[in-house]
């Protein structure tokens, strides 16, 4: 499993033209994109079409979760889902395995830099949404709601 320790679906005010930052929304979002990303459980037998999908549905999730989130994490957020959106480009312009192969390898050299940011983010996920976040530098969050530190 690879993916992400960040956020999820999309949860926007219906009549609101840009979300609105709040920790609530944001932290729903956070356990639906952490679903959405331990369903990929080892893109490096995904077939390459599939990989393709399957990274920018979770890239879009985590994008739109992203605007959800408080001000005080934010920036960590955004720190930590920026390899997502470098992967989704390569795998886009991959012209077969080996290039997807290599893609792959780069966004797990960037998430082990970013171990600092993604704990940041884990931990405020723990105090503020009530859930605790295991990840690894090779496997992508596992969130389990209900479960405090």
């Amino acid at each position: 499993m690879l993916i992400v320790g960040v956020l999820a679906t999309l949860v926007v005010p219906a009549c609101s033209s840009s979300p609105t930052r709040d920790a609530k929304a944001f932290c729903s979002a956070y356990v639906a994109v952490a679903r959405r990303a331990t369903k990929l459980a080892d893109p490096d037998e995904v077939p390459l079409p599939s990989l393709r999908k399957q990274v920018g549905d979770i890239a879009s999730a985590a994008a739109d979760a992203a605007d959800l989130a408080p001000e005080d994490i934010a920036d960590t957020v955004d720190e930590v889902i920026e390899p997502l959106h470098t992967l989704r480009a390569a795998l886009d312009d991959a012209d077969g395995r080996a290039a997807a192969d290599r893609a792959l390898a780069g966004f797990r050299a960037d998430a082990t830099k970013l171990a600092g940011a993604q704990k940041r983010l884990d931990g405020w996920a723990t105090a503020n949404c009530g859930v605790v976040a295991v990840t690894s530098t090779t496997t992508p969050v596992t969130v389990h709601p209900g479960i405090t530190g």
